[in-house]
């Protein structure tokens, strides 16, 4: 669910909703020279989802 509404919500990059679910990148080549860690676009999916949470859990 959180990957799907994730994509669709359209402001956060693959990369890092993937690297977020703890998946590993295909490609080897991009794997090996990427060593990017996304801090602040992993925060701000986290507190969109967070958001997205408490607004569910409030109805």
């Amino acid at each position: 669910m959180f990957s799907t509404l994730a994509y669709e919500n359209g402001k956060f990059r693959g990369e890092v909703i993937e690297m977020l679910l703890a998946h590993k990148d295909p490609n080897k080549i991009r794997r090996a020279y990427n060593r990017a860690t996304y801090e602040d676009e992993k925060r701000e999916v986290i507190e969109w989802w967070s958001g997205f949470l408490e607004g569910v859990r409030n109805g």
